[in-house]
């Protein structure tokens, strides 16, 4: 059904081709466009476009499982973090601050330069109304057609007083603007220094020219470039930063996140003709701003103080002084050291006493320095088999804690993790464990042995990992090194996500999550929090006794596409995202395709994709039926709810089950050739007749002869070996 173009409503009841937002339980946001007989479906539920449409914007509706949903319109700095993008957008906290500090007002004509994908051009005819002009600037055509399709998309059409010129702002600004006829300019680009002199001679006096940019040395240059025409005021530079807060009963804190810096702001207004800026007193003269000598900056060049040959001297001094009484100490130490029962015995108030006893070694894995019970050391292992078997093949529940959604870790460091040492590069089994005995942690305790410099783990992140297990007690090794994986059903793929062990090994959950990949941690646990409710003494083990794991967190893939946004294709289900990355897929009603057709949602830069590589994606798969609602776009498969990312290989010749995760994939013909030729960062959705899915062959969830539709994330390659 074709809804009717009509201009934008910004308030009033839901009619229509209105933009609606729908917030579920979980906080997951999810936009769509009404139309008359549609149907929104998600995995929690379907919801009639019709149920929406005349309610009062605010209203609170339930879907067909009972699940209440916030409908409200959203509002531009939604829309514009959501829509399609060619390039990068003005992101909302520097759009207000650009209409603030440009003073942007009702009838004013404004040139910008830089549309980008159209966002900023949205904020700057809000704020000019209808009276106002608006002349955009943009070198790239593909750039200004995404800009065309999104400013008429949020408006209904494209506004009248708003127009957008192919090419160079320097050349092509005089040939559509009178001089000294334009009340602000903004430039969003990479060298705004290079259109100073046109734009000094369109700007009325007093008008304001805004530049944003968003690295240092830019900033250094327009402002240079500003002074040097004699045009212009002294520029202001400023950049804004948001940090939000959590304000929940008592708990108000500050969130760990932040939006930190996306560009610099700098303004400056246009001189009277013939007028000359005052000279202001400042500290550093004007020659010493010059780039034009680069190797001559000094301190006093760059606006600081500059320290006297005296102070410097003092300062060497007292720095000398220190180092001297610090060696003094240490010699001291060495010579005279404190005695064992000295050392045990912490003043109150003081840090806790460092844990005493014998230091068991292991080396290559295994102890080397006594005797041990060899009864105590069968049982032991009988025992921990078990554990590795529920590290290697536990059911994923699905479930995360949601804990680590802000990068919290959810164990911290105690007195035993603390004294844990292992040798050996992390990714191979530890050369060496070492550690006082016995060691009995009251609690879960993770220490950081060797810190990765990769990202932070989330919870819903896949990794990999390996891990070895020494009795706490013994310091005996009850489980050789060896890869943490914990999928039964679909076995050969190490890929788990952490929020998969909350209700099976929340001990690895509570240790991994938030840690830096190319970490090596030493987790302390109690044997009873591993076996919870057991008795173990015929074993050898006692509940209060303590396991030792030496966890090495090897790789991570992200938990989306991160691909630059591509315009929808016609002809294709629209989807939309939330703001986690799962997509909803909206099935049109019309017959359903009988070619193979794909197209980029995103478009990434990654690796490609080979025929046979084994992939690793997020995959939402739908049906393309010929009924009416829940039958004409029935979900078949999902990986967003079926335990995190797989692992796939890309090949059209044979079908094959996904690894990874507890939800299975068959890799038809059609899915593989979406893959093949694909990068890393894509986004892709495939429309796969019968021929090129499972044909007349019918499963559980696909009826025979089922067109189907993929959403695929595509997160990592490898070449199989």
């Amino acid at each position: 059904m074709t809804v009717e173009t009509s201009a934008a409503r910004f308030s009033g009841p839901f009619r229509a081709g209105d933009r609606v937002q729908l917030t579920g339980p979980k906080g997951r946001l999810n936009t769509i466009l009404l139309e008359p007989g549609k149907v929104f479906h998600t995995h929690r539920g379907m919801l009639d476009h019709d149920a929406l449409i005349g309610l009062p914007d605010g209203s609170v509706v339930t879907n067909s499982a009972g699940v209440e949903c916030l409908a409200l319109r959203p509002l531009l700095s939604d829309v514009v973090m959501s829509m399609p993008r060619g390039a990068a957008i003005i992101y909302p906290k520097d759009a207000a601050q650009i209409l603030g500090l440009a003073d942007v007002f009702p009838g004013a004509t404004v040139v910008e330069a830089g549309v980008g994908s159209g966002a900023l051009s949205m904020w700057l005819l809000r704020a000019l109304g209808p009276t106002g002009t608006l002349l955009s600037f943009e070198r790239r055509e593909e750039f200004a057609d995404v800009a065309r399709g999104n400013v008429s998309s949020y408006f209904g059409h494209s506004p009248e007083n708003w127009s957008i010129t192919l090419g160079d702002l320097a050349e092509a600004l005089p040939t559509v603007t009178e001089p000294h006829s334009v009340d602000r300019v903004v430039l969003d680009m990479l060298a705004p220094w290079e259109c100073v002199d046109a734009v000094a001679e369109a700007l009325t006096p007093g008008g304001v020219l805004l530049c944003y940019v968003a690295t240092v040395t830019q900033l250094s240059r327009v402002a240079e470039a500003l002074r040097d025409t004699g045009l212009f005021t002294n520029p202001d530079a400023s950049e804004t930063m948001i940090r939000g807060w959590h304000v929940e009963g008592l708990a108000v804190r500050p969130e760990h996140r932040m939006i930190g810096h996306t560009g610099f702001l700098i303004t400056a207004r246009r001189l009277a003709p013939g007028s000359v800026l005052p000279q202001l007193k400042r500290r550093a003269s004007k020659s010493d701003f010059s780039d034009e000598d680069m190797e001559a900056w000094t301190p006093g060049s760059l606006g600081e103080r500059r320290v006297s040959d005296k102070v410097l001297r003092k300062r060497v001094r007292v720095a000398e002084r220190g180092a001297e009484l610090a060696g003094a100490r240490d010699t001291a130490e060495a010579a005279d050291p404190m005695p064992d029962d000295a050392a045990g015995a912490p003043e109150p108030g003081g840090p806790p006493p460092r844990m005493t006893g014998p230091i068991t070694r292991v080396r290559g894995g295994r102890p080397h320095h006594r005797k041990r019970s060899h009864v105590r050391r069968s049982a032991a292992l009988t025992v921990c088999a078990g554990l590795v078997l529920s590290l290697a093949a536990c059911s994923p529940s699905g479930s995360g804690s949601g804990q680590a959604a802000d990068c919290t870790p959810l164990a911290s460091s105690g007195t035993s993790s603390s004294t844990v040492s292992a040798s050996g590069d992390v990714g191979s089994a530890p050369a060496s464990v070492a550690f006082p005995t016995p060691l009995k942690p009251s609690d879960v305790e993770v220490s950081t042995v060797v810190e990765g410099d990769g990202p932070r783990v989330q919870p819903n992140q896949g990794i990999t990992a390996a891990a070895s297990i020494v009795d706490g007690t013994t310091g005996e090794t009850l489980a050789e090194y060896a890869r943490i994986a914990p999928n039964a059903r679909t076995t050969g793929s190490p890929l788990f996500t952490p929020a998969s062990l909350h209700e099976s090994l929340p001990y690895l959950e509570d240790a991994m999550t938030c840690m830096p990949v190319g970490s090596r941690l030493a987790v302390a646990v109690p044997v009873s929090t591993v076996f919870p409710g057991q008795d173990l003494s015929a074993q050898g083990l006692a509940a209060s006794d303590g396991l030792v794991l030496i966890v090495d967190i090897t790789s991570s893939y992200p938990e989306r596409a991160t691909g630059d946004p591509q315009p929808a294709q016609a002809g294709f289900p629209s989807v939309v995202t939330t703001d986690d990355g799962v997509p909803g897929i909206t099935i049109p009603p019309s017959t359903p395709p009988t070619e193979y057709r794909d197209a980029l949602l995103r478009a990434g830069d990654g690796d490609e994709v080979g025929d046979g590589d084994t992939v690793t994606l997020q995959y939402t798969g739908v049906v393309w039926g010929t009924s009416t609602s829940a039958e004409r776009q029935a979900v078949f498969g999902s990986s967003w709810t079926g335990g995190g990312p797989l692992q796939v290989p890309a090949t059209a010749t044979t079908s094959a089950p996904a690894t990874g995760a507890a939800s299975a994939l068959v890799v038809t013909p059609g899915l593989a050739r979406a893959l093949v030729g694909k990068h890393v960062g894509d986004q892709v959705i495939a429309v796969v007749p019968p021929g090129d899915g499972f044909a007349d062959q019918a499963t559980a969830q696909v009826p025979a002869g089922s067109t189907l539709v993929y959403v695929v994330d595509i997160l990592g390659t490898s070449t199989t070996p």
